[in-house]
């Protein structure tokens, strides 16, 4: 009795703390049991306490509350909830650099405790992968800070983020990423600052001006030059360790003025070029439009063993010597691509048509296929009175549509993109071509469609055309400019590589969902790092 006298004064009187039953409250332990060392600016982290009596025993039902002060910033709260018996958790963002003083209050109706801790705000200066950061200038080149640590990848579209630079499209609203448009070019201010460059290549380049991965081999990067007419294959494209081969072509016919590169999908690629056969005007004949698409392996393996058979030139090596076949209908040729199998298109700038042919299978004279001259077998097909423009040394790119299957254009001399229907148009008749090949199939009034209009000003001089994600890039010969549409052909994004006129022709994307370009002033591929 005397105890619970003496408990009443003394609670009476304010001398201590006293419980609900008029008792003087327990002393309780809190313990961190969870609380990172440092975390970057404005990220929220997770921290964790124990909530334990003198016994040892769990506080249940106790109000746990976090405060959090600093030199400079305002203090900060949070209220910590009961994830299980005696075990409290909460979240808590910070913003100013530097140590924080953590304090945490429990206290139910029978006791109370607290315990200090701290926390240090940082940003790291060249951080590696998965450590703290507070902006993608605090990390290695070619990572992101995403969510306070340094990543290969900003999030996609409907990931949760918490600042815009979280996000692909440098766009967080609501704590979700919106969707990027066109994202391969960056999605900043579009000034050549606004991405990060990579010089893949700056040797072995002669006036690069299309270039193509090897579906086959996708690490490979097969580049054509004009300025040599060579072939520049880089393996292991990108790999601190790559290697740089080189295939020269010495016929001045096969690969004249190189203009284009499409790989196809069974183990082939075509190319062709802006000229009217005349061996730089050295041709016996003179002009003679006995011109159009080469048909080559695929195969480092098969370049380099056969480029010195002597069908062609007693010199070695010689690329000439493993072509696989040549057909001659395409005179100032701009541009080429696969159309599956042997099978190509070719954008004829002597004529603006659209030819379209199949090999076959190659060169029943040569070696095992290579550097013969049989050309019966391979079929073509023109598409008449497309109104196409060339420029002179500007390749034309064209790529079909995976999924709708059109033909789509870089309309160089036109300044526009325009797509075409392959399975409309009317047969017109075949037309005699050179004895030694079939007769070329007229197609007319095939359905054709501005995707780009030249009234647009969209671009001036399409040169480079490739599909991604669900947008179409065009690089633009006259500007250095790279623009993404989408597939109604309106532009959602813009790049200034800053090369100017001149530079840019081909583009291709690299297997890590990269878009790479060739510089034909500079006599470099680029990747673009977004």
């Amino acid at each position: 009795m005397r105890n619970v006298v003496v408990a009443l004064i003394v609670c009476g009187l304010g001398l201590v703390g006293c419980s609900e039953d008029n008792e003087p409250l327990a002393q309780y332990t809190v313990q961190i049991v969870s609380l990172p060392d440092a975390v970057a600016p404005n990220q929220s982290f997770e921290v964790s306490v124990q909530v334990l009596t003198s016994d040892g025993d769990p506080v249940t039902k106790a109000t746990v509350d976090l405060s959090a002060s600093h030199a400079v910033e305002s203090n900060e709260t949070a209220s910590l909830v009961e994830t299980e018996p005696g075990t409290y958790a909460g979240s808590l963002s910070l913003q100013g650099l530097g140590l924080w003083s953590l304090q945490f209050n429990a206290v139910n109706g029978k006791g109370t405790g607290s315990v200090e801790a701290q926390v240090e705000i940082v940003c790291a200066e060249a951080a590696e992968l998965g450590e703290i950061c507070c902006q993608t200038e605090n990390c290695l080149d070619g990572l992101f800070c995403v969510l306070g640590a340094c990543a290969e990848d900003r999030l996609a579209g409907g990931a949760e983020c918490e600042v815009d630079g979280d996000c692909l499209s440098i766009d967080c609203q609501g704590g979700l990423c919106k969707e990027a448009l066109a994202p391969l070019i960056g999605t900043g201010d579009s000034s050549p600052d606004s991405v990060q460059w990579t010089t893949i290549l700056s040797s072995a380049l002669n006036d690069p001006t299309g270039l193509g991965f090897n579906p086959s081999s996708p690490s490979e990067l097969w580049v054509a030059n004009l300025g040599s007419e060579s072939y520049t294959v880089i393996v292991n494209t990108g790999d601190p360790g790559q290697t740089v081969l080189n295939f020269p072509d010495r016929s001045h016919h096969f690969s004249e003025r190189l203009m284009a590169i499409s790989f196809g999908n069974q183990g082939t690629f075509g190319t062709c070029g802006d000229t009217r056969n005349d061996y730089h005007g050295n041709s016996p004949h003179g002009i003679d439009d006995f011109m159009g698409p080469v048909l080559w392996p695929a195969s480092i393996k098969e370049f380099q063993s056969y480029e010195c058979v002597p069908s062609f030139s007693p010199l070695c090596p010689d690329a000439a010597n493993v072509h696989l076949d040549m057909l001659h209908n395409t005179p100032f040729c701009m541009g080429i691509a696969s159309a599956g199998g042997n099978r190509f298109y070719t954008f004829n700038g002597l004529f603006g048509a659209v030819e379209l042919y199949d090999f076959k299978q190659p060169h029943s004279d040569g070696s095992a296929g290579h550097g013969g001259e049989d050309h019966a077998d391979g079929t073509k097909k023109r598409y008449l009175n497309l109104g196409l423009k060339r420029v002179a040394n500007v390749p034309s790119n064209m790529v079909v549509h995976p999924e709708n299957g059109w033909l789509y254009i870089a309309d160089t001399g036109h300044g526009r993109v325009i797509r075409m229907d392959p399975d409309s148009g009317t047969g017109l008749g075949f037309q005699n071509t050179f004895i030694t090949e079939k007769p070329i199939e007229a197609i007319g009034s095939a359905t054709v469609e501005e995707v780009v209009p030249q009234d647009a000003y969209a671009v001036f001089e399409p040169s480079g055309l490739v599909f991604h994600g669900g947008f179409m890039y065009v690089s633009d010969n006259a500007n250095g400019l790279l623009t993404g549409f989408d597939m109604e052909g309106k532009r959602v994004n813009l790049l200034d590589t800053g090369l100017g006129e001149g530079a840019l022709a081909g583009i291709a994307v690299g297997p890590e969902q990269r878009l790479y370009l060739v510089d034909r002033i500079g006599n470099r591929i680029l990747r673009i790092d977004p």
